[in-house]
């Protein structure tokens, strides 16, 4: 008996329909939450009940057993580092919203937001005093980082360690008020090295707020970042690299001097770390998410967090004029070469339109003319090695490599009279090229800095050459013949001196140095302009003018 169409098609239907469940059964089903990405400067409160946390340039709250997040903050700044007051009822944080890094308060459910600092430096809280009624808070505006507190309900700020040459970090308060913990090292400020063993790497210690003293916690060489005290100011709890190849939690028992394993990670390193004021709890950041431990089993887990949110701003940016990274005239004055986007762009100094004439994938920068206005050298990424090219202005012809060695040749200048081009090879060599045979030569070996070395100048006559190197720990300028290929300090100062600039008659040199203030590491005072004259000066005489 033949079937009907109709039947045929119920048969289909119901085969279908067990393929797709088939299909479904076999299909891995999503995971119903998911670790978000991005949550910063974790903080957990006193209590071990919730965390405070940074996330797309806000300040959250979420419970220690995750879900979903409170948004506390809802500003077009970056805000970050919460702290909690001993009651739980403040919390403060560091925000951008004038510019540099200012701490600010607000209550721990929301609400009103108070500024309490107001200077030019970076101010990040650390902790809260015992009493709840000061904010601790670390500080550059006299040096690198020193400690400083300042009142709730704001006022002027007071120094609790404040020196040169000493850089506290993530200071904390101990329980009963009298004790200083913090990470002293410039290492702090690049905490995300790992191995890294040496003079400069973050120790922990204690000082007595009373005393003018300090007490080294560890005395070896590895790092130890983001102290806190343990309960009753008994023990210390901290972060270090030191074993497992990995950054972990550590304990020191303050009076046995016993040290402690808490984690035993060998990869994904703990970072930010936060430490409950009364139950043995700590919050951290691991393999870009939050993370909490408890300190008395080291039993680990990630914290699983939702953040409802989105972007402030607009995703598409649309850029009329693209940013110029450099750019130079030709000495004709007709023509402009430009830098944008890591491409060579060359226009009419009269506007109009601009012609690519590299159009590659490597980045171009370092651009100088050639005499007669009608090629450009430059520096090239092309193999992952910069290297000189020349190319032609009107972009006719194929670019030209000038060099082939495998240190980095950076920063070309062609002289004023157009027979040299001058240009760094590596740390330490200052060369020229004669650019009429393409002869290429050593003129000066000293310490430049490679990538990170000055700018020289050419002498208007284009018999020298001033440059800046490094002597005796500090930046000294000098100028060198480029026939007798010999060298003059024009410069011997114990601090820094760089930019030189000749004056139009090479008659003088301007400059530029710091010496009211430490260039390094302290970083402070403030740059001034320097004139050197390289010709005998006539003296001059107020009384001359009466003769």
């Amino acid at each position: 008996m033949k079937k009907s169409l109709g039947t045929k098609l119920s048969w289909l239907a119901w085969l279908g329909c067990l393929l797709l469940l088939g299909i479904s059964a076999a299909r891995p089903t999503a995971s119903p939450t998911s670790q978000l990405i991005g949550a910063r400067f974790p903080e957990i409160s006193p209590d071990g009940q919730q965390i405070a946390f940074s996330y797309m340039g806000d300040i959250w709250v979420i419970s220690v057993e995750g879900g979903t997040a409170r948004r506390l903050t809802d500003h077009l700044a970056y805000e970050r580092e919460p702290v909690w007051s001993p009651d739980g009822r403040w919390i403060a944080f560091a925000s951008d919203r004038n510019g540099n890094n200012d701490v600010f308060i607000m209550p721990a459910t929301g609400g009103e937001i108070r500024q309490l600092t107001f200077h030019s430096g970076e101010d990040i809280p650390t902790d809260f005093t015992p009493d709840g009624q000061w904010v601790i808070f670390t500080s550059n505006r006299l040096s690198s980082s020193a400690v400083y507190k300042i009142p709730i309900n704001g006022g002027n700020a007071r120094p609790l360690l404040e020196r040169y040459w000493v850089w506290p970090y993530q200071a904390k308060i101990s329980p009963d008020g009298n004790r200083l913990l913090f990470s002293l090292g410039s290492e702090n400020r690049y905490w995300w090295r790992r191995g890294y063993r040496g003079s400069n790497s973050a120790k922990i210690w204690i000082k007595p707020l009373n005393k003018n003293m300090a007490q080294l916690v560890i005395e070896e060489a590895s790092n130890c970042f983001w102290p806190h005290w343990g309960k009753e100011g008994q023990s210390v709890y901290f972060v270090s690299d030191r074993e497992f190849n990995c950054k972990n939690i550590w304990k020191k028992d303050l009076t046995s001097g016993q040290l402690t394993p808490i984690t035993h990670f060998k990869d994904k390193d703990v970072k930010w770390l936060s430490v409950a004021r009364r139950v043995p709890l700590a919050v951290y950041e691991r393999d870009f998410g939050l993370w909490i431990t408890d300190l008395t089993t080291g039993k680990s887990r990630p914290i699983s967090i939702t953040a409802p949110t989105e972007p402030k701003d607009n995703r598409l940016r649309i850029v009329e004029n693209a940013s110029v990274q450099e750019y130079r005239v030709s000495p004709d004055g007709r023509k402009i070469a430009a830098v944008v986007h890591g491409d060579i762009f060359v226009l009419s100094t009269d506007g109009g339109y601009a012609r690519n004439i590299t159009q590659s994938p490597w980045r171009e920068r370092d651009i100088t003319w050639t005499k007669d206005s009608r090629q450009l050298v430059y520096v090239c990424d092309q193999g992952a090695n910069p290297d000189l090219y020349l190319i032609k202005a009107d972009g006719s012809s194929q670019p030209e490599r000038l060099t082939k060695s495998e240190e980095d040749e950076l920063s070309p200048r062609f002289s004023p009279d157009g027979q040299w081009l001058a240009y760094y090879r590596g740390k330490r060599q200052l060369r020229l090229i004669n650019w009429a045979t393409r002869e290429d030569f050593l003129l000066v070996e000293k310490d430049f800095g490679g990538r990170f070395a000055d700018d020289f100048a050419w002498s208007p006559d284009s018999r020298f050459i001033a440059y800046v190197c490094r002597r005796h720990g500090q930046l000294d300028i000098a100028a060198v013949n480029i026939k007798t290929r010999q060298s003059i300090f024009l410069t011997n100062t114990a601090y820094d001196e760089t930019a030189p600039y000749w004056s139009p008659e090479g008659d003088f040199l301007l400059y530029s140095a710091n010496r009211y203030g430490h260039s390094f590491p302290e970083f402070t005072g403030k740059w001034d302009l320097y004139q050197v004259f390289l010709k005998p000066q006539p003296p001059k005489f107020k009384e001359d003018k009466f003769e």
